[in-house]
């Protein structure tokens, strides 16, 4: 058993009126999770959607934000391919009310992976749920092949911006769209081979003309 903070909301609404620091006890972990002390939590659009009760899994509340994180194992059940010191990035349990908005949290331990030692942990509480979503869209659904042309609309954000650095690593030519000058500086550093302003630029005249004529073969 340890004992630490948690961000919790018992109610819906905006975070900053719901949302209260509360003294949490964490249990040793069952089988097929691990539990780890928070590093870095990763924070997206799901959470502001969970507190105000706009997001589909949490029907109701309490709820504790954050659903990835990066952290160190503190305890782990017989059996884990985790042991206690291990450096983890995964998804948390926030469904059963054990969010990453805290400073314990439970990884699924089937959604879990060791961090690379070249990896900081900013980085690693980020990567999963974005890179997993890039993963499904140009792997498993579309299959994106060498050559092919890949325009990747709101590319700044983090599973766009993890679709431009895996479309690159297919061997794509990405075609990255942001709505501000720094959000498309962002895309080229990450490997854009071509960056439009979406709110300044008509986005399919634009890819016509990058592409001469042929346009994206997956959007």
């Amino acid at each position: 058993m340890v004992h630490g903070r948690s961000w919790q909301a018992h109610s819906f609404g905006e975070p900053k009126d719901v949302l209260r620091v509360e003294e949490v006890e964490w249990a040793a972990p069952t089988p097929g999770r691990v539990l780890v002390k928070v590093r870095v939590c990763g924070v997206g659009l799901p959470d502001l959607l969970m507190t105000t009760g706009a997001y589909p899994p949490l029907p109701q509340p309490p709820v504790v934000p954050g659903q990835e994180v990066a952290g160190e194992v503190v305890a782990a059940p017989a059996g884990s391919a985790f042991t206690v010191g291990d450096r983890v990035m995964g998804s948390t349990a926030f469904v059963e009310g054990w969010g990453g908005y805290s400073d314990y949290a439970y990884l699924r331990e089937a959604k879990t992976v060791g961090i690379p030692a070249a990896m900081t942990d900013e980085e690693a509480a980020g990567f999963v749920i974005g890179f997993r979503t890039a993963y499904a869209g140009l792997c498993d659904r579309v299959r994106v092949a060498s050559g092919e042309v890949l325009l990747v609309l709101g590319a700044a954000g983090n599973t766009g911006a993890s679709a431009v650095q895996l479309g690159k690593a297919l061997g794509a030519t990405v075609i990255a769209t942001a709505g501000t000058e720094e959000k498309l500086e962002f895309c080229t550093r990450i490997g854009a081979d071509n960056v439009v302003n979406h709110r300044t630029e008509d986005v399919a005249e634009a890819v016509l003309a990058i592409t001469a004529g042929r346009g994206a073969d997956v959007v």
